[in-house]
């Protein structure tokens, strides 16, 4: 039998091939593997594309293997596809939020929505099927905006995304009515300042987001 065959590496896990069209989602440090699968069945039952859990360990998951690539690799290989690809994140978002959170998820401020809180490009894989959101890690209970306003946040002030991430946010941003987003941003961005795998670099650019944001209101 072949040895696993590392696929993909965040900064808090990383995804082995484990043939039969599964795979292995392993924590580097932290994270709950019973919370997410939890998250991510009650998301696929309710009609959200979401890998199946085929099985939970103490710091891993196995899930059914999705190909293809992810969203922000399709609008980086073809730039043209932005916009589409943009309303495709933006009705994810709408459709995930018509879904009430499980017993037992943890808030983040008010509301009762399921919350992805990392649904950004890099963690869409764009699938012959159509598009499969991964990595639930972060998922909890709130108000839909603040589930947006983390996407907004993640792409404007992460490494990697330049010209292209730039353009990405202005798009996303058209979709909403940014006053309504900017009651939200305090709390995203220090919830977001909090996560230990955000680089340092990363968190100065949260807090200049942050205050040219509440500045211009």
């Amino acid at each position: 039998m072949a040895e696993p065959r590392l696929i993909a590496e965040g900064r808090a896990s990383e995804i082995l091939d484990l043939g039969g069209g599964r795979v292995l989602r392993r924590f580097k440090s932290g994270g709950s593997p019973e919370r997410e699968a939890l998250v991510m069945r009650h998301a696929r039952e309710r009609g959200f594309p979401v890998p199946e859990v085929v099985e939970v360990a103490a710091d891993s998951l196995v899930l059914e293997r999705i190909d293809g690539p992810t969203m922000l690799e399709a609008v980086f290989e073809q730039p043209a596809t932005l916009a589409e690809q943009t309303r495709v994140l933006v009705e994810l978002h709408e459709r995930l939020h018509r879904i009430d959170a499980p017993d037992g998820l943890r808030p983040l401020g008010d509301g009762d929505r399921l919350l992805h809180l990392d649904l950004h490009p890099a963690n869409v894989i764009v699938s012959p099927a159509g598009p499969v959101v991964i990595d639930w890690a972060n998922a909890r209970r709130g108000a839909s905006l603040l589930d947006v306003v983390y996407t907004w946040i993640i792409v404007a002030t992460s490494n990697g995304t330049g010209r292209l991430g730039r353009d990405f946010v202005e798009v996303f941003l058209s979709y909403f009515d940014r006053d309504e987003l900017l009651a939200h941003v305090p709390l995203a961005a220090e919830h977001r300042l909090a996560d230990p795998n955000v680089l340092e670099e990363e968190r100065e650019r949260i807090r200049a987001l942050e205050l040219l944001e509440l500045l211009t209101q």
